[in-house]
């Protein structure tokens, strides 16, 4: 199966797509603002169009669609029932409320938890084959994440989620000279963090003191040695 994954831009975003990171080999990832959703359901039409054989599922995650993109996607399903193909929209946000009220079968919103919770439990739920030690960490990412985005000051995660965050989409500035190497760099980052915090006794500090070792050990191998030994660059 090839799925097409677009979600937000921010950590419950990359969140929902690391953990289908975890379970879908053939992923092709897309990351949006609010503002460029329908944009990329275009792009992603277009591609589902070229892979007419093959069974495809095009996931659209932490982020509203409009009137105009749910007609866009109800008239190509309609249209296009020779396809083995099948969109999931799964969302968080309650300006989706309006769309989500005309009970679409392809339309999941849930306004209690965030979206990397609710893609945790969708695939879950799809999933019965999850071996225990895979549903442990799916749940602990769940519940990780969900502390941040849903700003639940007194959760035991919220100010480990917050760090995560704040270092990934604040802290880090991608030159061009590694801009290839963004979303790979986030799931590497994500897949330290979440180990590292996964157990209940790590703290804060140990783990601020060695975020940028993180970084440069990600990049160590994927930069010229003349580049990556410039202490006159700066990677952070």
């Amino acid at each position: 199966m090839k799925l097409f994954h677009i979600s937000h831009t921010d950590l419950d975003g990359y969140g929902c797509q690391y953990l289908t990171n975890l379970l879908y080999k053939n992923v092709t990832f897309f990351n949006t603002s609010y503002f460029d959703v329908d944009k990329n359901v275009n792009n992603i039409f277009k591609l589902i169009l070229d892979k007419q054989n093959d069974k495809v599922l095009f996931l659209i995650t932490d982020v509203n669609i409009d009137i105009k993109t749910e007609n866009k996607i109800n008239n190509f399903r309609n249209g296009n029932k020779n396809l083995n193909y099948d969109v999931q929209v799964i969302d968080h946000h309650k300006t989706g409320q309006d769309i989500a009220d005309r009970n679409l079968d392809w339309y999941n919103l849930d306004t209690s938890k965030c979206a990397t919770y609710l893609v945790g439990q969708w695939l879950l739920d799809n999933n019965p084959d999850i071996n225990l030690s895979k549903k442990k960490y799916i749940k602990f990412i769940m519940e990780f994440i969900d502390s941040h985005d849903r700003w639940l000051e007194d959760h035991k995660y919220h100010h480990k989620a917050n760090l995560v965050s704040g270092f990934i989409f604040n802290k880090i500035k991608y030159p061009t000279l590694f801009k290839d190497y963004e979303r790979e760099h986030f799931f590497f980052f994500l897949k330290e963090a979440f180990k590292y915090f996964s157990n209940e006794n790590s703290t804060i500090y140990d783990f601020e003191n060695n975020q940028v070792i993180l970084l440069l050990s990600y990049l160590e191998d994927k930069l010229d040695k003349n580049i990556f030994e410039d202490k006159n660059i700066c990677y952070e």
